[in-house]
């Protein structure tokens, strides 16, 4: 009998491929079984209690899958007696019944996740039926991945550094009976689990380095800028808000006072170097330095070059480019003079990258930025300066300057609301996702378009 297998069933190179090196390292398991002698080897294992301290999670909660008996109880009266609101987890929750009155009706975000629920049954691989190892494997293996994966994004998205412990065994690292027919196995793809995902939370994306600091987002009190000043502010950051029209940030700010973080109104004209400069002193006077620039701010005149009307088209130039430069440029200075490693990101346009017809100089304004955004990632990392450049280019999005345009005509109108379209808080949504990546990773493009959308 030969088995084929892969490098990854003995060892986790990459996170990239979730549960396959799991699946291999079950076929190490397997292909090991058969070959033990028939004769069980009489195993004895002692459990060892040991002092530690637990001070870091009274009152949090931690779930223990199979609760109900031996290892899992175990750990059921041991996290109880150390101040852990547990939530046991069983097929039979009776014994844990008893337990639960101590919670008090008190729950919260899972810190700690124990998968301990296992499940063996004797027999050989050559002689057990297909719903015995079914069993054995979504138990140990599916049942895990599972838990798992719901305690993260728990622990995610409440911004909790949690841990998650794996029920592993002696099986999970060498197979010393064939009488447990694929329990082994189960086990070894535990082990390839565990090292899976302590790979792939290297890559966790996080806000946390933001908090507390200061990012700029300039045309913030409408559209894609209003959603992204809401977002940043929900996560912790001091959002300085530069619009023409500051009275709706201003309403925002009151509405935001319980957040975790805090937005500033500044009124300016970014088409303007003097108020520019201004606004950027100003800020960082009473802010502190500059972290984040979210060039957001932009306009759009609809209509053909050809018949075309020049103050509109130095318009669109001076607020798509020039402003957006300038604000880079000062925000920069300001990173630079504070040794911050900073993040700018440019709200760029799917116009950016191809050509669409009736909306005059936009798209070269558009190409432009693609341009710059380059061209300022290239010149910070020549000087050796660790800040981020990102083009984010969304696709057609429901703001002020598409289907809520005062100047739209009502065919060009119907005709662009038959067409698939984003919300701003999907922009929004993108940029934290930039921002959250971790500082050796750099997005320097990122597309979203609406799904089935033919642009």
């Amino acid at each position: 009998m030969i088995h084929s297998k892969n490098l990854l069933g003995h060892s986790v190179l990459t996170s990239k491929f979730n549960i396959y090196p799991a699946s291999e390292f079950a076929v190490t398991a397997l292909t090991e079984a058969p070959t033990q002698d028939l004769n069980a080897l009489e195993q004895k294992s002692k459990l060892h209690e040991f002092a530690f301290r637990a001070d870091k999670w009274v009152g949090k909660v931690a779930v223990v899958t199979g609760a109900a008996s031996g290892i899992g109880a175990a750990i059921v009266n041991q996290l109880v007696q150390n101040g852990l609101i547990v939530v046991g987890i069983d097929l039979h929750p009776e014994p844990i019944e008893e337990r639960a009155k101590i919670l008090s009706g008190k729950k919260g975000p899972v810190h700690i996740l124990a998968n301990n629920a296992g499940y063996s049954k004797f027999g050989s691989l050559m002689d057990d039926d297909t719903e015995t190892w079914k069993t054995v494997l979504d138990t140990n293996v599916l049942g895990l991945c599972m838990a798992s994966r719901e305690a993260i994004k728990i622990m995610r998205a409440n911004n909790i550094n949690g841990h998650i412990v794996h029920i592993n065994s002696i099986f999970g690292h060498i197979v010393t009976t064939s009488k447990f027919n694929v329990y082994p196995a189960s086990k070894f793809a535990v082990t390839a689990l565990a090292e899976t995902l302590r790979q792939e939370l290297k890559m966790v994306l996080s806000m946390d380095r933001w908090v507390g600091k200061t990012a700029v987002v300039t045309g913030a009190a409408s559209g894609m800028g209003e959603a992204i000043a809401k977002q940043l502010v929900q996560t912790g950051v001091i959002v300085a808000g530069i619009d023409l029209h500051p009275e709706p940030m201003e309403e925002n700010s009151k509405i935001l006072a319980n957040e975790k973080g805090k937005l500033h109104a500044f009124k300016a004209d970014i088409t303007k170097e003097e108020e520019l400069l201004a606004v950027f002193k100003n800020i960082e006077t009473n802010l502190g330095p500059i972290h984040i620039l979210v060039n957001n701010a932009g306009t759009c005149k609809f209509g053909t070059i050809i018949d075309g009307n020049t103050p509109h088209w130095e318009t669109v130039f001076k607020v798509n480019v020039f402003g957006l430069c300038m604000a880079a440029r000062e925000a920069i200075k300001s990173m630079r003079a504070h040794n911050v490693d900073g993040h700018i990101i440019n709200i760029n346009s799917m116009a950016g990258h191809k050509i669409i017809t009736n909306v005059s100089v936009y798209p070269a304004s558009k190409f432009s930025v693609t341009a710059i955004t380059e061209t300022l990632r290239q010149e910070v990392e020549a000087l050796g300066i660790k800040i981020k450049i990102t083009s984010l280019s969304p696709g057609s999005t429901k703001t002020g300057l598409t289907v809520f345009s005062k100047d739209i005509k009502p065919e060009v109108k119907a005709a662009l609301m038959a067409k698939p379209f984003l919300n701003a808080e999907d922009i929004a949504d993108g940029v934290v996702y930039a921002l959250s990546t971790p500082p050796h990773v750099q997005i320097r493009e990122l597309t979203i378009t609406p799904f089935n959308d033919v642009m």
